[in-house]
């Protein structure tokens, strides 16, 4: 929520954000209400799931309100956070999905194995007799009602169990493969930014940082990932001069200068790779009158 003046009177008005926090936390209200109510498994895991991904998407609006307040959005990203966060989120959204899921469902099937108790209330002695003696675990009289004795009955009904374990386990199996593949989508994404990163040209220094016009000499700049410098540059203003042959290695590059061919002051050194990165020195080499 704002605030905002309109001829000395305040008004308050709700800005983007907190409708949509306002909207995920009323969802999450109705479906943790409707799940409660239902009360059953099913519903309940829906609820279960829907509440935690809301949560999730509430904590990602929640650091995406505080990296505004202080500065740090990016626009060109996604919710103004750091490049990589959406796919964090989806990421971790099915690691919840599939931790929540494979607890649900071991549960599930280890309940149905051990027996669901069932009431069944005032029975005939001819239904009671239907019922298996090894379900049976209390019998409690009722009543005679029209000569009929009537009984209720608590059974432990179980299950066929190898359904449900197969059932649970290709579920469990299509959700770890799943999670996997995402998984490695997003940190295989981050090692491929890193690597592209990382090739980045960078200087440091020059050697030497003056020359007298006239004088013929070799330059070395210093740095990272300058292995695969193609060409060398010195600006000044409009005037631009190239070098392309180069003694590399991924710290220091070397080339042949003629001061002769360039005008007295600063000029700034720039170099460039294959890909078109470029990093420079601005007015690092200074060419003296003598």
């Amino acid at each position: 929520m704002c605030e905002k003046m309109t001829e000395g009177k305040k008004q308050i008005y709700l800005t983007p954000w907190a409708i949509i926090v306002g909207l995920l936390i009323g969802t999450m209200i109705l479906v943790v209400v409707y799940a409660y109510t239902k009360q059953t498994a099913e519903i309940l895991l829906s609820g279960l799931l829907i509440v935690g991904v809301i949560s999730l998407i509430l904590a990602l609006c929640l650091f995406a309100m505080v990296f505004k307040s202080f500065g740090l959005a990016d626009k060109k990203n996604t919710l103004g956070l750091p490049e990589g966060s959406v796919r964090a989120v989806i990421a971790l959204t099915l690691i919840l999905l599939f931790m929540m899921s494979s607890v649900f469902l071991y549960n599930q099937v280890n309940v149905w194995g051990q027996g669901k108790p069932y009431q069944s209330t005032n029975i005939t002695q001819e239904i009671l007799d239907s019922y298996p003696k090894e379900e049976v675990v209390a019998v409690s009289l009722v009543g005679t009602f029209n000569n009929e004795t009537r009984y209720n009955v608590t059974r432990l009904v179980t299950g066929n169990t190898e359904a449900s374990e197969n059932l649970a386990q290709q579920l469990i199996t299509i959700l770890g493969t799943l999670v996997a593949a995402i998984s490695a989508f997003y940190f295989g994404t981050k090692a491929v930014e890193g690597t592209k990163g990382s090739s980045d040209p960078v200087l440091t220094k020059i050697v030497p940082n003056a020359m007298t016009k006239g004088e013929e000499g070799t330059i070395t700049l210093y740095g990272e990932n300058l292995n695969q410098v193609k060409e060398v540059r010195l600006a000044q203003g409009s005037k631009v001069a190239i070098y392309n042959d180069l003694t590399s290695s991924s710290t220091k590059i070397s080339t042949k200068v003629k001061t002769a061919d360039l005008d007295a002051g600063k000029w700034t050194v720039v170099v460039s790779n294959s890909d078109g990165k470029e990093d420079q020195l601005e007015n690092a080499l200074e060419v003296k009158t003598g």
